[in-house]
């Protein structure tokens, strides 16, 4: 046996142990001195961040900013509300049980079926991210938001929070206008990252849209300490005041201060609730004074904003993108129809202008006349006989501006009519409009490929208002507020200023004159002839034989003009039948348009009356109601008992204007 080579194996292990054990106390060093280090060197660092984990930070949703009217009045505001959250690790696969527990349980406050509510949790959750809480309910009444607080014992996921609701109070009335909020869209948060986050609201239509980042405001940021299930501890010795966290303040945003008058927009709004054979009207009413301030707005049928920021169903969204009368779509701007015999004003002050005819001019006006061998009828069979423009606008006479198209063409006619304001976008800002059409010989060329040339027989029908001829309620006021104000043509403008949460001016309106056509180089119409027209207005309103005798006031003069726009053409045989037997689709719209005090109008409003059959019937009440609501507000003293009109419009004074 070789002892010697026992002995060198031996000291090879105990090298080998050496060895070992040196490594061990090395690595236990290391331990110790890391152990050393985090404990003792970097403890206290440690500590705070693993106490922050218990601090949870919340956001304190500002207040969007007011939008008053030009009085101060609220016309959308806050209220302070309650939103229900579930914890964004609620969803996850491994917690499906407990969801299925904490839903169910959620229902039975919320009286609501667990699987309506589960499948609307889960859409919102998938909307706002995987590390955002999901939205159950975005808005729960105070009674259920205390149940529900003290619920997070048991269900800690659970989250409600306290945020600020938009308020109309006008709820349906002018909601085209005002708009909308509703949650942030992923692709509004993508293109919006500096400032939106999930949860926002945002201005999804009308002004709240086109405002939206002067009238949101600036979130806070407030801090709560919470135990391991998540539950708000109120320690004395805080964890945030300890680690230097403070509150801060939500920044409401900037007030939006309107043309609109409350009184006068109410009054507007309720002229369409008519309890008459045609009932509750659909169309679109609008109120300028004579610097083209917006004093009221209305489109119907219309919707309730609320509807959107608590969460639209979404059989609701599609009740409101299929209704037959688009309650989306504004009717006083968007809309563009035939206006009917509202133009007939127009004509004849271009008739004027081009001296075709005389304040003093008679034209024999029967019941019809051939015109490229065909009848083209005057809505009154028998006729009117010899009149002058006076007299056709007091009983409107198709003949008489027939007469007066075939005389003068579209392009003479539309050379002036188009400088009133018709035919063009009215300049109005942070609204949406549309363009409209007032045609002429080129237009046609350029756009209707079946029969490019202009026809004589269409000057007839643009005479009178139909044809091609489309233009919007807006422009319609427009165009009467040159006639009312004797030519000076006013941009139509609805925000009157923008006010920081100070009271300073961040954006200021004021009226602008676009024209004067009385003194225009290029147009230069005649006081007079625009002095002609209003006395022909206000025999409408107050003649013996004025198509709105029934629908003027008798304790103030106004003037004002009827129109009804076929829907469909009729045949010589059903021309004249009932138009309240046909169907509503085909029935005509109604319009009139009407300013007040004749002698010194203030205020002008324009209103469509969709399927409504007459212009006196259908949209004449709703603008004598206006009128009358803001001559009852500023001439109050007409409608004392004792008070009525002294003139009529047969005796009205030329020496008043």
């Amino acid at each position: 046996m070789n002892f010697g080579s026992s002995e060198a194996t031996k000291e090879l292990n105990q090298n080998r142990a050496r060895y070992a054990f040196s490594f061990l106390i090395f690595f236990f060093l290391i331990i110790f001195l890391r152990l050393w280090y985090l404990q003792i060197l970097q403890g206290k660092k440690f500590r705070t961040f693993s106490q922050k984990n218990s601090i949870k930070e919340r956001t304190i949703y500002a207040p969007r900013g007011p939008i008053l009217d030009r009085n101060g009045k609220v016309l959308v505001g806050n209220i302070p509300g309650y939103r229900l959250a579930l914890e964004p690790s609620t969803f996850r696969r491994k917690n499906k049980e407990r969801y299925k527990e904490v839903i169910d349980y959620i229902s039975t406050i919320l009286d609501e079926d667990p699987e309506g509510v589960s499948a609307r949790t889960k859409r919102n959750f998938s909307k706002t991210g995987a590390f955002n809480p999901g939205l159950v309910k975005n808005q729960i009444s105070n009674k259920q938001a205390l149940t529900l607080k003290q619920s997070r014992i048991d269900f800690p996921e659970i989250i409600v929070e306290e945020v600020i609701f938009r308020d109309y109070p006008l709820s349906e009335s002018a909601a085209q206008i005002f708009g909308y909020v509703s949650h942030a869209t992923k692709n509004q948060m993508k293109n919006n990252r500096s400032f939106l986050v999930p949860g926002d609201q945002v201005g999804q239509a009308g002004i709240e849209n086109k405002l939206d980042r002067m009238i949101r405001g600036k979130d806070g940021i407030s801090y709560v300490q919470v135990d391991a299930r998540g539950r708000v501890q109120k320690a004395e010795n805080s964890l945030i005041s300890y680690m230097g966290l403070s509150k801060v303040d939500p920044k409401i945003g900037n007030t939006v201060v309107l043309t609109l008058d409350k009184d006068i927009q109410t009054a507007a709004y309720e002229a369409f609730k008519r309890d008459d054979k045609y009932g509750l009207r659909k169309g679109g009413l609008v109120a300028l004074n004579m610097q083209g301030e917006v004093l009221a707005w209305t489109s119907m049928p219309s919707f309730d904003p609320t509807l959107f920021q608590t969460g639209i169903s979404s059989e609701m969204w599609k009740s409101l993108n299929t209704h037959s009368f688009k309650p989306l779509t504004d009717k006083v701007a968007q809309g563009t129809y035939m206006p009917g015999s509202v133009f007939k004003p127009l004509v004849g002050l271009a008739s004027l202008h081009h001296g075709e005819i005389t304040k003093d001019t008679r034209v024999e006006a029967p019941g019809y006349i051939f015109f490229g061998g065909r009848r083209w009828h005057d809505h009154r069979a028998s006729g009117h006989g010899f009149v002058n423009v006076e007299e056709a606008l007091e009983v409107s006479s198709n003949v008489f501006f027939y007469k007066l198209g075939m005389q003068l063409g579209v392009d003479k006619l539309t050379d002036v009519i188009s400088r009133l304001g018709l035919g063009n976008k009215t300049g109005i800002k942070y609204v949406e409009e549309s363009k409209g059409l007032l045609p002429n010989t080129k237009w046609k060329k350029e756009n209707v490929k079946k029969e490019p040339r202009w026809q004589r027989g269409e000057d007839l029908n643009y005479a009178i208002g139909q044809g091609y001829t489309n233009i919007s309620v807006l422009q319609l006021a427009k165009s009467y507020l040159s006639i009312a104000s004797k030519g000076k043509v006013y941009s139509p403008y609805l925000i009157k200023e923008v006010l920081s949460p100070k009271g300073k001016t961040i954006l200021e309106s004021k009226p602008n004159l676009e024209e004067d056509l009385t003194t225009e180089e290029s147009l230069s119409i005649d006081p007079k002839h625009f002095d002609t027209i209003i006395r022909g207005l206000i025999r409408v309103a107050h003649g013996k034989k004025g198509t709105a005798r029934y629908r003027s006031s008798k304790r103030f003069l106004m003037a004002g003009k009827t129109g009804t726009a076929q829907v469909k053409r009729f045949s010589a045989n059903d021309i004249y039948k009932k138009c309240e037997e046909l169907p509503i689709k085909d029935r005509h719209h109604g319009l009139f348009v009407g300013f007040a005090p004749a002698e010194k109008p203030e205020i002008v409003v324009a209103a469509l009356a969709l399927h409504a059959c007459h212009g006196s019937s259908g949209a004449a009440p709703m603008v004598t109601d206006v009128l009358r609501a803001y001559m009852k507000k500023h001439h109050p003293e007409l409608f004392l008992k004792d008070k009525k009109v002294a003139k009529n419009s047969t005796k009205y004074k030329k020496e008043t204007f």
